[in-house]
Protein backbone atom coordinates (compact mmCIF):
# COMPACT_ATOMS: atom_id res chain seq x y z
CA UNK A 1 0.00 0.00 0.00
CA UNK A 2 2.63 2.18 0.95
CA UNK A 3 4.56 1.64 -2.14
CA UNK A 4 1.54 2.25 -4.24
CA UNK A 5 0.98 5.83 -2.59
CA UNK A 6 4.58 6.69 -3.18
CA UNK A 7 4.21 6.04 -6.85
CA UNK A 8 0.88 7.47 -7.36
CA UNK A 9 2.70 10.84 -5.62
CA UNK A 10 5.32 10.77 -7.59
CA UNK A 11 3.13 10.54 -10.98
CA UNK A 12 1.34 13.35 -9.57
CA UNK A 13 4.72 15.33 -8.65
CA UNK A 14 5.72 14.85 -12.65
CA UNK A 15 2.34 15.99 -14.28
CA UNK A 16 3.02 19.21 -12.31
CA UNK A 17 6.07 20.19 -13.30
CA UNK A 18 6.97 22.88 -15.40
CA UNK A 19 9.34 19.97 -18.04
CA UNK A 20 5.98 19.30 -19.84
CA UNK A 21 5.11 22.50 -21.46
CA UNK A 22 6.07 23.04 -25.01
CA UNK A 23 5.95 26.41 -27.42
CA UNK A 24 1.90 25.95 -29.38
CA UNK A 25 2.59 29.31 -31.38
CA UNK A 26 5.21 31.68 -31.70
CA UNK A 27 5.75 35.71 -34.19
CA UNK A 28 9.29 36.84 -34.40
CA UNK A 29 8.71 40.57 -34.80
CA UNK A 30 12.42 42.04 -36.41
CA UNK A 31 13.65 45.78 -35.36
CA UNK A 32 13.40 48.48 -38.46
CA UNK A 33 16.92 48.24 -37.99
CA UNK A 34 17.43 44.13 -37.73
CA UNK A 35 19.94 44.27 -34.21
CA UNK A 36 16.82 42.96 -32.06
CA UNK A 37 13.48 40.49 -32.50
CA UNK A 38 10.99 40.62 -30.11
CA UNK A 39 9.01 37.73 -29.71
CA UNK A 40 5.54 36.45 -28.97
CA UNK A 41 4.80 32.99 -28.15
CA UNK A 42 2.47 31.51 -26.23
CA UNK A 43 3.39 28.02 -24.22
CA UNK A 44 1.08 24.73 -23.31
CA UNK A 45 1.79 23.49 -19.93
CA UNK A 46 -1.20 20.43 -20.59
CA UNK A 47 -3.41 21.11 -18.24
CA UNK A 48 -6.97 22.87 -17.88
CA UNK A 49 -5.68 26.40 -17.94
CA UNK A 50 -4.90 26.89 -21.04
CA UNK A 51 -1.86 29.06 -23.37
CA UNK A 52 0.54 31.14 -21.32
CA UNK A 53 1.14 34.36 -23.85
CA UNK A 54 5.33 35.15 -23.57
CA UNK A 55 7.49 38.24 -25.05
CA UNK A 56 10.92 38.08 -25.15
CA UNK A 57 13.46 40.47 -26.60
CA UNK A 58 16.56 39.21 -27.89
CA UNK A 59 19.36 39.56 -30.72
CA UNK A 60 18.64 37.51 -34.00
CA UNK A 61 21.30 34.94 -33.15
CA UNK A 62 20.07 34.20 -29.54
CA UNK A 63 17.27 31.32 -28.33
CA UNK A 64 14.49 32.34 -27.02
CA UNK A 65 13.68 30.25 -23.39
CA UNK A 66 10.32 28.93 -21.95
CA UNK A 67 9.47 32.25 -20.72
CA UNK A 68 9.50 35.51 -21.65
CA UNK A 69 12.40 37.77 -20.78
CA UNK A 70 10.07 40.80 -21.35
CA UNK A 71 6.75 39.97 -19.95
CA UNK A 72 4.89 36.66 -19.11
CA UNK A 73 0.97 36.65 -18.69
CA UNK A 74 -1.40 34.03 -17.60
CA UNK A 75 -3.85 31.70 -19.06
CA UNK A 76 -6.01 33.46 -21.57
CA UNK A 77 -3.47 36.42 -22.39
CA UNK A 78 -3.40 38.12 -25.22
CA UNK A 79 -0.33 39.87 -26.42
CA UNK A 80 1.00 41.99 -29.48
CA UNK A 81 4.22 44.01 -29.85
CA UNK A 82 5.12 46.22 -32.58
CA UNK A 83 7.93 48.24 -33.07
CA UNK A 84 7.41 52.01 -32.92
CA UNK A 85 11.13 52.96 -33.99
CA UNK A 86 14.70 50.61 -34.21
CA UNK A 87 15.24 51.42 -30.41
CA UNK A 88 11.10 51.28 -29.02
CA UNK A 89 8.95 48.44 -28.89
CA UNK A 90 5.23 49.01 -28.11
CA UNK A 91 3.30 46.17 -26.31
CA UNK A 92 -0.48 45.93 -25.83
CA UNK A 93 -1.69 42.90 -23.41
CA UNK A 94 -4.92 41.58 -22.36
CA UNK A 95 -5.13 39.60 -18.97
CA UNK A 96 -8.14 40.38 -17.09
CA UNK A 97 -9.61 43.98 -15.59
CA UNK A 98 -7.41 43.79 -12.45
CA UNK A 99 -3.82 44.29 -14.17
CA UNK A 100 -2.60 47.24 -14.54
CA UNK A 101 0.56 48.00 -17.25
CA UNK A 102 4.07 47.48 -16.14
CA UNK A 103 6.48 50.65 -15.77
CA UNK A 104 7.90 51.40 -19.03
CA UNK A 105 11.84 49.41 -19.27
CA UNK A 106 14.59 49.11 -21.21
CA UNK A 107 16.29 45.82 -22.41
CA UNK A 108 19.64 46.35 -24.31
CA UNK A 109 18.99 50.01 -25.02
CA UNK A 110 15.38 49.24 -26.83
CA UNK A 111 12.91 51.20 -24.90
CA UNK A 112 9.67 49.17 -24.05
CA UNK A 113 6.56 50.79 -23.08
CA UNK A 114 3.03 48.59 -22.33
CA UNK A 115 -0.83 49.39 -22.74
CA UNK A 116 -3.38 46.94 -20.87
CA UNK A 117 -6.33 46.55 -22.90
CA UNK A 118 -9.63 45.60 -20.92
CA UNK A 119 -11.06 42.34 -21.29
CA UNK A 120 -14.15 43.42 -20.74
Amino acid sequence: MRGAIAILLSLFLIGCSNSDWDMVSKQDIPSPDGRHVATVFEMCPYNTTGYWPQLSLRRPTQKIGNTGNVLSCGPGGVLTAQWVSAHDLAVKFRIGEDWHPPSPTNIDGVTITFTHEDMR
